[in-house]
Formats: C-alpha cells, structure tokens, sequence
C-alpha cells in the first residue's frame, strides 16, 4: 500500500520520466483487484485522468513533447487496467476522463490509440447499468472515430476497435440513427478483407454474424 502510495504521489512530478514510470507501473499492478481498490482510495484515478490532457496538435515533436505524449499513453494504459472495476468507471467519468480520451482517438500514434480504444471499450460494456456510461461514450466521440481505425494494419488496435464498435451498436439508441447505422456498414466493408488476419474476438464474432 505504501508503494502504491509513493506511485500516486509521483504522478503529479515535474520530472516526465518519473511520471512515466509511475504510470506504466501502476497500469502493469492494476490487473490485481485489490491494487484497484487501493488506487481508488488514494485518490489515483483523477491523476491519471489529468495526464490524458494531452495537446496532439502540437507540430514540432520535440523531445519534451514525445514525452509528455509517453506519459499521457501510460496514463490511458493504467486507466485501462483499472477500467476493469465499475466503481473506477464511475470515478473516471466523474473526472471527465471520457472526453479526454475521445479526443485521443485523433492521435496518429498507434501505440497511443490502442489503451485509448480499450478504455472506451470497457465504457460500452453491455450491462444494463452502464448504459449511461455508453451513451456518454457515443456521445463524446461517437461510432465514427472507432469506425476510421478500421483501416489500421495494427491487429491489436483493429480487434480492440471491433470490440469497441461491437459493445457500442448492441445498444439500439446508438445504431437507431442514419450516421450509426452507415458507420458500422463502413466498419463491416473495410474489416471483412482483414477478418481472417486478427484474433479471434466478441468484436470479429460479432462481424462474422453480420456479413
């Protein structure tokens, strides 16, 4: 507990690659219920939230801005982790968490994209009470940022985002429009070339059924 209290405090240095380092250790010790538990309390989730503040538009890539952009790619892999928990989920949208990383899916880096789609993806879970947490997802970043990564040769990425496109159209509200129901037609046309190239996934099953 008291490491992982040291972890948290650091998130807030001034010294990037500690944060770095803090960040991706916290997103490797969150697979432990426990560990998630005790993030929760010591107030992580909010720090990691703030280091997804990310500006991508940003066209000299410096040394200093790599990373600041490493350190925002360990704060989207630790909040993946800790995604796993519902109580988390909340916290992280509390904290506005689900914009910040909507925004995120504009990033031309893959690496960065792959924990951004896992967050989103753990947000439109198919359970009943988190159908507030989908609509926010949709609403934040909608079916057609997850639909262009489609054309990604990154099969870790294109599984995660047909995962991610596969929780969010189970839901009728999210499909129930024009643009919802083309954007997952265009995801379905562009993946089904690629089908037999990704891992096996609800996502790819769910493409499958549909063709």
């Amino acid at each position: 507990m008291q490491g992982l209290r040291s972890l948290v405090r650091i998130l807030y240095s001034l010294v990037m690659d500690i944060k770095t380092f803090a960040a991706e250790t916290i997103a490797n010790v969150a697979r432990v219920q426990q560990v998630r538990r005790n993030i929760l309390q010591l107030g992580g989730v909010p720090k990691l939230v703030k280091l997804l503040d990310c500006d991508l538009n940003t066209i000299n890539l410096n040394a200093d801005v790599e990373k600041s952009v490493e350190v925002t790619r360990c704060a989207a892999l630790a909040l993946w982790s800790c995604s796993k928990s519902t109580k988390i989920k909340v916290a992280i949208s509390k904290a506005r968490g689900i914009p910040l990383l909507a925004r995120l899916l504009k990033s031309y880096n893959e690496n960065m994209l792959i924990p951004v789609v896992g967050n989103l993806q753990e947000f439109a879970t198919v359970r009943a009470e988190d159908e507030r947490m989908q609509e926010l997802v949709l609403k934040h970043s909608g079916l057609q940022p997850l639909v262009s990564l489609s054309k990604s040769v990154n099969k870790e990425l294109l599984a995660a985002a047909s995962r991610a496109i596969w929780k969010c159209s189970i839901s009728p509200k999210n499909v129930d429009n024009n643009n919802g129901r083309e954007s997952v037609e265009v995801f379905l046309c562009e993946v089904q070339g690629q089908a037999r190239q990704i891992p096996a996934t609800n996502g790819v099953n769910f493409i499958f059924c549909d063709c």
